[in-house]
């Protein structure tokens, strides 16, 4: 034991010379802890969480790094308490605890997110360290009188018997916690590892003075510091920081930190030299001799998402589709390009055999079949054609059709030729 508390002694000990050996500033605090315990005690029943409050205080030494991140030593001196009142036990306890851990911290801070002269600040930080504890009892009165709870309710001296109802007598408790709490059938250590989590804000009182708020919550790898261990669940310590901390040293200037930066340089500068300033240009890297609107992007006059300098034909259609180069495609295009890829010879086939050369004419096929919807002459889809129904309107149309064989020749459709005609001849008779 007193090895492994000299080597966290050691390694916090060097971390804090190495801070303070660099000629930057540090920051050192101070401040009070708001403690509470989460363990075994009291899990099902409602209790005022005012009186388990214990008090504490905390001492620190930090150096941070770039302004964002922050390395520190850490040490904790306190109380906790908790307790139970109920049929199954009653159990007053306190431990004095003791907690040393090295953390790091990230600071939003830090001159790109919110500025050093921002007055309230967040930080995020995680550790881990060293927790000692030593839980004791409140188990008799100033007067060494043991405890004894009746069925009423009432604490006597004695315990609850027939023969010592005449004899017993009332007494309060003291709340002095004098017995050293032990368990009979394992002698654990009271010492553990400890991995604080801690979410909280500074603000900014005076360039070297700032004030603290944070809330710790410390996960322990010990299930005995209430010296309760039922749960498998290890115990917790929450706390609440009030700190003041104070920097040492000599801090960068805020009027020189900026002193070698050419503003007026950023202000003005165009890379892709459009006309239109990189800090407005929303469009970077515009190719040369492009025409731009005010924004940096390049000119499409006909809308069709091809810019100008890239378009083949300026004035598309408001509702027609266009290739890469701007140009308009039509259902022509898009069938011969359909067909260019069944290098099976599978799709074209099939189009055939039902006398169907062009898109045209599988449109003309669709408005047969929304006309036998309309009069209910419609075929219901059978079960094993559903993968074509995309819309799930309960028409298989042309442009479905399509998918399907679209798909079948990119291997994404797990269906046989067989059934894809199938569905194709289905197509047609509905």
């Amino acid at each position: 034991m007193l090895r492994r508390l000299f080597t966290i002694a050691l390694i916090i000990t060097a971390s804090i010379t190495s801070i303070a050996q660099n000629k930057d500033y540090i920051t050192i605090g101070a401040g009070y802890d708001l403690l509470s315990f989460k363990g075994d005690l009291n899990q099902n029943q409602k209790y005022n969480a005012l009186n388990s409050f214990r008090g504490g205080y905390n001492f620190f030494i930090e150096k941070r790094f770039g302004g964002l991140i922050g390395l520190s030593g850490n040490a904790m001196f306190g109380k906790i308490s908790q307790y139970e009142n109920s049929s199954v036990r009653r159990l007053y306890f306190q431990s004095k605890v003791s907690q040393f851990d090295f953390r790091v911290s990230l600071y939003l801070d830090n001159k790109f997110l919110l500025g050093p002269k921002a007055l309230f600040t967040p930080f995020l930080s995680a550790g881990i360290g060293y927790l000692k504890f030593d839980p004791y009892g409140d188990l008799a009165d100033d007067n060494n009188n043991t405890y004894y709870y009746w069925a009423d309710g009432t604490l006597m001296n004695q315990a609850e018997t027939e023969e010592n109802k005449l004899t017993a007598t009332e007494i309060k408790r003291d709340y002095e916690y004098e017995t050293q709490l032990t368990d009979p059938t394992e002698d654990y250590l009271r010492s553990t590892i400890a991995i604080p989590l801690i979410l909280g804000i500074n603000c900014k009182l005076t360039d070297y003075l700032n004030m603290r708020v944070s809330g710790t919550y410390s996960y322990t790898n010990s299930d005995w510091i209430d010296n309760i261990s039922e749960d498998n669940k290890n115990d917790k310590i929450i706390s609440t920081n009030f700190s003041l901390t104070y920097t040492i040293g000599k801090k960068e200037s805020d009027s020189n930190y900026f002193e070698n930066t050419d503003f007026d340089e950023i202000i003005n500068e165009d890379n892709d030299e459009d006309g239109v300033k990189d800090a407005l240009d929303m469009c970077q890297q515009t190719p040369k001799g492009a025409v731009v609107d005010e924004l940096g992007c390049p000119v499409d006059t006909d809308q069709d998402g091809v810019p100008d300098f890239m378009d083949k034909e300026k004035n598309t259609a408001d509702t027609a589709h266009v290739n890469k180069d701007g140009v308009t495609i039509t259902d022509e295009d898009f069938l011969r390009k359909f067909m260019q890829r069944d290098s099976t010879g599978i799709a074209s086939t099939i189009l055939k055999v039902h006398h169907i050369n062009n898109l045209e004419e599988m449109k003309d096929i669709d408005k047969i079949i929304v006309k036998h919807n309309r009069i209910g002459k419609h075929i219901a889809i059978p079960e094993e054609f559903l993968f074509a129904d995309f819309d799930k309107d309960g028409i298989i149309h042309s442009n479905e059709a399509l998918i399907c064989l679209d798909k079948f020749l990119d291997g994404e459709l797990n269906i046989t030729i067989k059934q894809l005609c199938d569905m194709i001849d289905f197509f047609f008779e509905q």
